[in-house]
C-alpha cells in the first residue's frame, strides 16, 4: 500500500513540474506568430509525439473509441477554439 502511495505522489509531482515550467515554453513561443496559432502548433506537435510514441511502444491498438466517443473527444477539444 505504501508503495502504491510513493508511485501516485510521484506521478503527482511530476504534473505540477511540467504543468508548472510550461510558461517557459510559452514565453518562448511568443513571437512574430499569433499566440493562439503558436499554442495550436505547441498541441499538434504534442499530439504527433504521443502518437509516435504510442506506435513506437505498440500501444496505439489499445485505444479503442466508438464514434460517439471519438466526437465527444473533438467537441471536449474544440471548446478552447
Amino acid at each position: 500500500m505504501q508503495n502504491l502511495a510513493l508511485q501516485n505522489l510521484g506521478l503527482y509531482f511530476t504534473s505540477v513540474f511540467i504543468w508548472g515550467t510550461t510558461w517557459i515554453a510559452i514565453k518562448f513561443q511568443l513571437g512574430i506568430v499569433d499566440p493562439l496559432l503558436s499554442i495550436a502548433y505547441r498541441y499538434g506537435l504534442a499530439a504527433i509525439l504521443f502518437l509516435a510514441f504510442l506506435a513506437a511502444a505498440r500501444r496505439l491498438k489499445n485505444i479503442d473509441f466508438t464514434r460517439r466517443q471519438y466526437f465527444l473527444i473533438t467537441l471536449q477539444g474544440g471548446v478552447w477554439i
